[in-house]
């Protein structure tokens, strides 16, 4: 019996970082031959092994600096805050009054003559180093609307600090008009547009530059099988794809509100599979025209 494997040799310079050594074969290792891996980290060639095929150098390097860029920037993205003597992590979560998260929503922390900005992910989250000892104005803008909270005042002590706050908005948006798309498909379980849906949303594009007054929130609705949280982020996704759709035909970011609502919005039942189809729905809600 022969068993396939990837040789490859390398040394790993961090917990995200590999430095490649040499090529990478792969090869037929007969029955009784064995690879060993060293103590330093190398992976070598053992006797016997007959090479399939090799990549070259070039692909190689290719290889290795694709894989270290992306372990880079997704332990960047997954970084989290830690406090410190002197700084707290200030974790903010901003949700309409129905605990509805508030994406895209900014963030206004005023020190003096200095202000530190963020912006809500899809959670409604976002999250600062504050100076311990220093008061600051909170305020949180949407859809051009500014909410300002109480000051915030950290104390100054020798814990490590980190606050977790909820902050709710309520825009009070009244709809001229609510209508669901018909033929706005996304791929199974993804925030990926088919392209069948282009062409509805280009009727609303059309709307929108021939109304240049117009101002719209797009709500994605969902059904209430899995996970609530799944299903919460699965609507901002898809909303947000939309959104970035009708962006790129030309219409002003400002002039759309991307709103997920997971199932916490069902026009009927979720029991059968019609009610369930009918609640997995994509609105657009026209504020102004």
């Amino acid at each position: 019996m022969k068993r396939s494997i990837f040789i490859l040799e390398y040394r790993k310079l961090d917990d995200f970082r590999y430095s490649a050594l040499g090529f990478g074969e792969f090869c037929e290792i007969p029955q009784g031959v064995t690879v060993t891996q060293q103590a330093s980290g190398l992976l070598r060639n053992a006797r016997g092994v007959k090479p399939l095929w090799k990549i070259s150098a070039l692909a190689l390097i290719l290889f290795t600096f694709l894989f270290i860029i992306n372990i880079t920037l997704y332990s960047k993205k997954t970084k989290e805050l830690r406090p410190t003597e002197k700084k707290a992590v200030y974790n903010f979560t901003v949700t309409d009054p129905d605990d509805v998260p508030e994406a895209d929503a900014v963030i206004k922390l005023t020190h003096k003559n200095s202000t530190i900005k963020g912006t809500t992910d899809i959670n409604g989250k976002f999250s600062a180093l504050l100076d311990k000892g220093k008061p600051y104005k909170v305020s949180v803008v949407k859809f051009n609307k500014t909410f300002p909270f109480k000051d915030i005042n950290i104390p100054i002590d020798d814990e490590y600090v980190i606050i977790d706050k909820k902050y709710r908005i309520k825009l009070k948006i009244s709809y001229l008009e609510i209508y669901t798309f018909n033929n706005v498909y996304f791929k199974f379980n993804k925030h990926i547009l088919r392209p069948t849906s282009f062409k509805e949303l280009n009727k609303l594009v059309k709307q929108m530059r021939d109304n240049t007054k117009m101002t719209i929130e797009i709500a994605g609705h969902t059904d209430n099988v899995g996970d609530d949280k799944h299903n919460m982020q699965l609507s901002q996704q898809r909303v947000n794809s939309v959104k970035n759709y009708l962006v790129k035909k030309g219409i002003s970011k400002h002039r759309i509100i991307a709103k997920g609502y997971g199932e916490t919005n069902p026009v009927t039942t979720n029991k059968t599979e019609v009610g369930r189809k009918r609640n997995r729905r994509v609105e657009a809600r026209i504020i102004t025209e």
